[in-house]
């Protein structure tokens, strides 16, 4: 809960004006809007026991550990129109390891 708060508290709506209901309304679909952009792609990853961030890839034929990020499901069809953009100015961090895990699948699986 507290990295979910971290992560929405980095967009703050300034003076939203009078507290309305409709203002309410608008403030729950915005944050609901950006909770939703923040859940995919999903990441398929871990930390080892050495603290790494590790994957167990999909693509190898026999199944294998690997190292570094990997992430899936993201309909890159619209996506890139909004949700990286967003990324790359409020989470420009996290963005970093999504190309990471991206690459990653490029690598396994070509």
């Amino acid at each position: 809960k507290a990295e979910w708060n971290g992560l929405m508290k980095r967009v703050d709506v300034l003076d939203p004006g009078p507290t309305s209901q409709t203002t309410l309304k608008h403030l729950t679909v915005f944050y609901s809007g950006l909770y939703r952009a923040l859940t995919f792609p999903r990441k398929l990853e871990e930390v080892n026991a050495e603290g790494r961030v590790v994957h167990y890839s999909p693509y190898h034929p026999r199944g294998e550990v690997r190292p570094g990020p990997l992430v899936t499901d993201n309909g890159f069809w619209d996506t890139f129109r909004t949700v990286y953009p967003m990324l790359s100015l409020l989470y420009p961090d996290e963005l970093g390891a999504i190309v990471e895990g991206w690459v990653n699948a490029f690598k396994e699986g070509g």
